[in-house]
């Protein structure tokens, strides 16, 4: 009993499901189910002309890119109608057992074991070299934000630019390094961050907060403390290439 509780102490995201319904009536029509059991499915469907105990077909939509495993279509009955939706039972013990290939996606998610928390760093480099850093709680670092669906990871970065720094990137965003950070005592908390090279002319920025300055030199950049050790590696790795940039001999 304490193994499952620690299990379920975790942070965890129920996962809707996208499926297709098809009916005489309908056609085949892409719903999303947000409430699976063994015995059958609840869909998300307006205005339908589907009747208890109509008889349709279902089969689990792939969200993926590539697909990991074969889904099937299984048979079901309506067995009651709602304004937002219908609910269908598995019309047999086959189609149930067919269905519980999909268990893992049924299942609640836990964060850090089964998807990554997407955190994105805005590093600024201005056309005199140097790197701009803000200090939040007496410790110096990027600015950042959560990737949050369906968002684009450079329409997040570019309001981070706009918001947080007060600046416009004058090219395209380019992503430095990337690296999963989790802590021991707490996996589940795993988060996959994303550096990105931010360029700009914007030599006097306005950032949300008022303690910030550029870097220049990798020495300068040792003696300040920064909020986590990634940091530390982007912000050396940037003043580095700049360092090259300035004297392309060394």
């Amino acid at each position: 009993m304490q193994k499952l509780n620690e299990k379920r102490a975790a942070p965890r995201i129920k996962l809707p499901l996208l499926v297709e319904l098809s009916h005489a009536t309908l056609g085949t029509v892409e719903v999303t189910a947000r409430d699976v059991s063994d015995g059958g499915l609840f869909v998300e469907l307006e205005a339908t002309e589907l009747t208890t105990g109509a008889q349709a077909k279902v089969k689990l939509r792939s969200t993926h890119i590539a697909e990991f495993q074969h889904t099937p279509t299984v048979d079901v009955r309506v067995t009651r109608v709602a304004e937002d939706g219908v609910a269908l039972e598995f019309k047999n013990k086959t189609a149930q057992h067919l269905w519980s290939s999909v268990e893992r996606l049924r299942d609640e998610l836990e964060v850090g074991k089964d998807y990554f928390q997407i955190y994105q760093l805005a590093v600024a480099v201005n056309s005199e070299r140097g790197m701009l850093l803000v200090q939040q709680h007496g410790k110096w670092t990027f600015p950042g934000a959560y990737l949050e669906v369906p968002d684009q990871a450079t329409d997040t970065l570019h309001e981070v630019c706009r918001n947080e720094l007060g600046i416009t990137p004058t090219k395209d965003l380019q992503p430095l390094l990337a690296r999963t950070l989790t802590h021991m005592s707490l996996p589940e908390a795993a988060t996959f961050c994303i550096a990105y090279l931010v360029e700009t002319t914007d030599l006097r920025p306005q950032p949300a907060t008022k303690d910030w300055r550029w870097i220049r030199k990798v020495t300068e950049f040792s003696d300040i403390t920064v909020a986590f050790d990634l940091i530390r590696e982007v912000g050396e790795l940037v003043l580095s290439n700049l360092d090259k940039a300035r004297d392309p001999r060394a």
